[in-house]
């Protein structure tokens, strides 16, 4: 949570999981990855933060400008399965940005490239100081356009 008292993108993308985790063990039903929650979370969160830094949307950007940003909706898509203790990695791209909104997409997958997970970020640019949906910033709609964040283009540069 941030100083002023609002939730900031890091904490939905950590939190909402992490919430999702803890119901499954209170079922009662166990859960063999209880013992990673922490750092599966934590990683796939820095990964995310980590991919809106290289797009331009850093904490220097955010500060000069006062522009930020807020996730309004996370989806989360099974593909398989991981084992205990296998290496995962993240492939993030900018899927579109239009008007106050983007999206980006975190495909999760072992090393050997089988996919684990699709997570989808909607996200809206926002006027910090009045709270308020503001347009996304001219490097995101040019990056859309351009293309050169796609699954395509990455795994070909893997």
């Amino acid at each position: 949570m941030r100083p002023n008292g609002h939730w900031n993108t890091r904490f939905y993308t950590r939190a909402f999981p992490y919430a999702s985790e803890t119901v499954a063990l209170l079922g009662g039903n166990g859960n063999p990855g209880a013992a990673t929650i922490g750092s599966r979370h934590i990683r796939f969160q820095h990964a995310s933060y980590d991919h809106h830094v290289s797009l331009g949307y850093s904490p220097q950007f955010i500060a000069q400008t006062g522009v930020g940003r807020m996730v309004v909706e996370m989806r989360t898509t099974w593909l398989g399965q991981a084992s205990a203790g296998m290496g995962i990695r993240s492939n993030s791209w900018l899927v579109h940005a239009q008007g106050k909104s983007f999206s980006t997409a975190h495909r999760l997958e072992t090393l050997s490239g089988t996919p684990i997970a699709l997570v989808e970020l909607c996200l809206v640019a926002v006027d910090m100081q009045s709270r308020r949906a503001t347009p996304v910033p001219d490097f995101l709609p040019a990056q859309a356009r351009a293309g050169a964040n796609t699954p395509e283009n990455i795994a070909g540069s893997a």
